[in-house]
């Protein structure tokens, strides 16, 4: 049946309002913890040192589709240096990020690529006890290209046409919050924190046909660390997010190895297990060398997703790095 370029772009339009309302979720990670401006705004500044970068990539399989993300981030830290009554050191001031997202997908290549500029304030409430909050201003670009979508036999070299490329601009608005709680004579980090995505709620709608709002995205998360023994440290992670009708639970549990020296220097390891719920299994190694981390996780998809959406599993890579220059005024005595 011959169909006339007007059906033929209603249907593409069709076709495309469906995906973007499909697939109006934020890019996410099963390495959360290592995106952390993805994870919540207040996160800028929350580590201790001067500047923080860290990356991520993300391939998950498809027999027909992959799926590729990648997002990197910078950090600087205007903090303040304190000492609370048990000589500990404690961070209280402003801190600024920048991090750079992008996503594609399928033989349309449909991508997000987003810029996001944020700015945190610490405060210490004393305890071992500090509260930041958070706004995050940027935006993004959404698009997708026509040359490999087929609606007709390809025999007809009418159809190989290019008809171009679609295109959506967007400004997004976010906010967050985090308490954080860094003990003094062990090893123990509690971190507890809320962001909220997209307040403005962006129309993502490719076409003007009607609007299509990107949904608040809310993640609600809590990150621990607590020391065991002299050199085994337990790690708890869990993660909650919903995002209009879609919603993630993810939960981390594993042990943090330290240290351990090596002809190359001393390292620490991290050994984790966990899971998607609904989803996946996830198991993650992460090693941490001076300044460095470098992590390595891998999602084995249930059955149950396989059967359902076709994908095999995903392969993620992360890597940060600290720089922590000498700062005269941090004397307190930190005591491990």
């Amino acid at each position: 049946m011959y169909k006339t370029p007007k059906l033929k772009l209603w249907l593409i339009v069709v076709l495309f309002s469906s995906a973007t309302q499909l697939l109006s979720q934020d890019i996410h990670f099963s390495q959360f913890a290592n995106s952390p401006l993805n994870l919540n705004p207040a996160l800028t500044g929350a580590f201790d040192g001067e500047y923080r970068f860290n990356s991520s990539f993300r391939r998950q399989w498809n027999p027909t589709v992959n799926y590729r993300t990648f997002t990197i981030s910078g950090e600087k830290n205007f903090c303040t240096v304190k000492c609370d009554s048990s000589n500990c050191w404690r961070p209280e001031g402003f801190a600024l990020g920048a991090v750079f997202n992008y996503d594609v997908a399928g033989d349309s290549r449909l991508s997000l690529t987003q810029l996001e500029l944020t700015g945190s304030y610490n405060t210490y409430l004393g305890s071992g006890f500090s509260l930041a909050g958070a706004l995050m201003l940027g935006g993004a670009q959404r698009a997708f290209t026509r040359e490999e979508l087929s609606l007709e036999n390809n025999s007809d070299p009418a159809n190989s046409k290019s008809v171009g490329r679609e295109a959506r601009s967007l400004f997004d608005i976010s906010l967050g919050a985090n308490l954080h709680y860094q003990g003094c004579a062990r090893r123990n980090s509690l971190d507890f924190g809320i962001g909220v995505y997209h307040l403005n709620q962006p129309n993502t709608n490719f076409f003007d046909v009607a609007d299509i709002n990107l949904p608040i995205r809310y993640s609600l998360y809590g990150l621990g660390a607590f020391q065991l023994f002299n050199r085994l440290d337990l790690l708890v992670n869990g993660l909650v997010q919903f995002q209009g009708p879609y919603q993630e639970i993810v939960l981390m549990g594993g042990v943090r190895l330290l240290p351990f020296d090596t002809d190359l220097g001393s390292f620490m390891l991290d050994l984790n297990l966990g899971a998607r719920f609904d989803d996946s299994i996830i198991a993650m190694i992460q090693l941490h060398y001076d300044m460095w981390n470098f992590g390595i996780s891998y999602d084995i998809t249930s059955s149950d997703a396989r059967d359902l959406l076709g994908i095999d599993g995903g392969l993620e890579l992360s890597v940060g790095y600290i720089v922590n220059r000498p700062n005269p005024a941090r004397v307190c005595k930190v005591q491990f």
